[in-house]
């Protein structure tokens, strides 16, 4: 019996009678996107979305050279200034707080932000006043934000899980840089292999590993037969590695889609 058995990415179908060398976002480039309809488009059906538009933090200033928790995020700044600003004044993206960074290019100032996981994709509104400022992560190198004076959307859909982006200014003169309601995908699970199980030539279950899982979630194994069809929970649990088996029990005969995904926080 040839079994021809499919696993399904978060953002489409992949079938594991060929090599998976990697899947369709770590095969790619990082894609920028200026429009934020445009983006969330993309990123639809990656994983998890989480946003952050700075209006529950209490103003005020940080200090440079430390961490410092802002939401789900950790900003450090190094040799420069920054925190979350009252939303009035030139700087300002909605009418409502925003988080404000200020950097000097002589000598180069930096500030880091970091995301709590492992994400995929991030997008931002932000505003300049003076130079621009450059963004790094991933295969990005030095991406300028925007022109001078401006203010717009900017988004990114990466070619590799990433935890961090590092803002500067690589110029000479001084950049003030704002940015408000930033989005972010967590990276969806990897899979790594499929197992098909037989005794006696009848298929018995199915073994899926799944690598770039979080030990402080709960994940569900998904099963359709159709792919526009309905989808049946099959195995579940929280792992305690990043990289865990999730196991079909009882799977059909012929063929099987699955997927893997989050269990909603209740």
């Amino acid at each position: 019996m040839t079994f021809n058995y499919k696993y399904q990415f978060p953002f489409s179908w992949i079938s594991v009678a060929t090599a998976l060398s990697c899947s369709s976002f770590l095969c790619a480039e990082t894609q920028v996107f200026t429009d934020r309809e445009a983006w969330m488009e993309a990123v639809a059906n990656l994983g998890g979305i989480y946003s952050e538009d700075f209006n529950e933090i209490q103003t005020g200033n940080f200090l440079s050279d430390t961490a410092t928790q802002v939401g789900d995020l950790t900003f450090e700044l190094f040799d420069t200034s920054g925190g979350i600003r009252p939303g009035t004044g030139s700087s300002a993206i909605d009418g409502t707080e925003f988080f404000q960074v200020r950097l000097d290019g002589n000598p180069v100032q930096s500030a880091r932000m970091s995301f709590p996981f492992p994400v995929v994709a991030w997008g931002m509104d932000y505003r300049h006043a003076g130079d621009q400022t450059h963004v790094t992560f991933a295969d990005i190198s030095l991406k300028p934000i925007g022109k001078h004076n401006t203010s717009g959307f900017i988004g990114f859909v990466g070619s590799a899980p990433f935890e961090e982006v590092l803002f500067s200014d690589p110029f000479i003169s001084f950049c003030d840089f704002s940015m408000d309601n930033l989005v972010f995908v967590e990276a969806p699970p990897v899979f790594e292999k499929i197992v098909p199980v037989e005794e006696e030539g009848v298929l018995r279950e199915v073994q899926i590993t799944f690598g770039n899982l979080r030990t402080d979630a709960s994940y569900q194994l998904m099963r359709t037969t159709e792919l526009e069809g309905e989808s049946t929970v099959v195995d579940g649990g929280s792992p305690s590695e990043s990289s865990d088996v999730f196991t079909d029990a009882n799977p059909p005969a012929e063929r099987a889609f699955y997927r893997l995904q989050v269990v909603p926080n209740s």
